[in-house]
């Protein structure tokens, strides 16, 4: 969304496509954008995606992304790496130059590791980062940790996520209230609620701290598998009155 709203639309067409229609900042796409929805439903999203793990659905990837997309471009982006990016590939010649975007820490992050090797492994070297014009990475040790793996391709970039300041500014004033507490140490974590962020550690810290009479209160806000485990977690090391769990915040910056 970010980066949508900095193109010049005067200067650039774009057509973002999207798995289904639907997402907490859907709304927020610019009118500018022509919005593609590959698919209708999200389970059939995720039986393609299946498919695509276990078997070459080269030839499937194509049916489906050609039955949507029909004209041609000279760039295409796939934003987040992976199913999406053999999708893109498999628009063939409709597209004169392919970029995938990896947010990911493919050695660290075990839910990606763990798919990584055999054949499997192969084929996403041959079949997906071969084929590539560009891998951009949205930090140097996304890189590093994907060259592990995959190994080193000739065009690489580092572009951190785009961040407009102003927008934040303007966002942080929509909301009255106060959260801050000015007698402590405040603190604030942000995230989805899953292993790889941990925020366990966070949550033992903060154990330690109350343990070394320091007035804190950290508050995180995000959503996810881990919730009930953090939860647990807070209840078990007894820091409820300076840990919070806020779920999530469409507009955090209050």
């Amino acid at each position: 969304i970010n980066l949508l709203k900095k193109i010049d639309y005067s200067r650039f067409n774009v057509d973002l496509c999207v798995g289904v229609g639907n997402g907490v900042y859907f709304n927020q796409i610019p009118s500018s954008v022509n919005v593609r929805i590959i698919f209708k439903y999200w389970w059939s999203e995720k039986i393609l995606i299946f498919l695509n793990r276990h078997v070459n659905a080269f030839m499937l990837n194509r049916l489906v992304a050609r039955r949507k997309i029909k004209e041609d471009y000279e760039v295409g982006v796939s934003f987040i790496d992976g199913f999406y990016t053999d999708l893109m590939l498999s628009l063939g010649n409709q597209i004169i130059k392919t970029i995938t975007w990896i947010h990911a820490s493919y050695v660290s992050n075990i839910n990606y590791f763990k798919y990584y090797h055999g054949k499997y492994l192969t084929r996403l070297v041959h079949e997906r980062y071969n084929k590539l014009d560009t891998i951009v990475f949205v930090s140097e040790d996304c890189r590093s940790e994907f060259q592990r793996v995959f190994g080193h391709y000739p065009i690489t970039k580092v572009i951190y996520n785009i961040i407009d300041p102003d927008e934040i500014k303007n966002k942080a004033n929509e909301d009255k209230i106060v959260y801050k507490e000015f007698d402590k140490i405040n603190i604030i974590a942000l995230g989805n609620l899953y292993p790889v962020k941990a925020y366990d550690k966070l949550i033992y810290v903060a154990r330690k701290l109350k343990d070394d009479n320091i007035h804190f209160k950290i508050r995180i806000l995000g959503s996810g598998g881990q919730y009930n485990v953090l939860k647990n977690l807070i209840n078990k090391l007894n820091v409820e009155d300076c840990v919070e769990l806020m779920g999530f915040r469409l507009n955090p910056y209050p």
